[in-house]
């Protein structure tokens, strides 16, 4: 699900039906990216491989299944180029919920 920040940005928040807490990492450059790794998990087959990501700064979603040695559902959100992106990120293991807050970056500092 992605929504709109009420203070810029893009939030998009994951559910999971387990309590697994991703590794994610921020590429930055000519297209920036964040990356979710969610080891040991399974994707529900309802969910496209790629999606529009129709936010502020998320321009597409593109999920995929990462077999041995290192099992793992990985989700990319590539981020509209030319920007610098700070990430927030909110692990919430009572609701099995894990947030993103994905703002544009004013100056021209890299993104955390």
């Amino acid at each position: 699900e992605i929504t709109v920040g009420s203070m810029g940005g893009d939030i998009v928040s994951f559910n999971f039906d387990k309590d697994r807490s991703p590794k994610t990492m921020v590429i930055e450059g000519n297209f920036p990216r964040v990356v979710c790794d969610f080891p040991e998990m399974s994707i529900d087959r309802s969910i496209v491989s790629k999606a529009s990501g129709k936010g502020e700064v998320v321009a597409r979603i593109r999920t995929g299944i990462h077999g041995a040695p290192e099992p793992k559902v990985r989700i990319v959100l590539d981020l509209k180029p030319s920007a610098h992106y700070t990430v927030r990120q909110i692990y919430d293991r009572a609701n099995k919920r894990y947030i993103l807050h994905i703002l544009p970056q004013n100056d021209a500092s890299p993104a955390s």
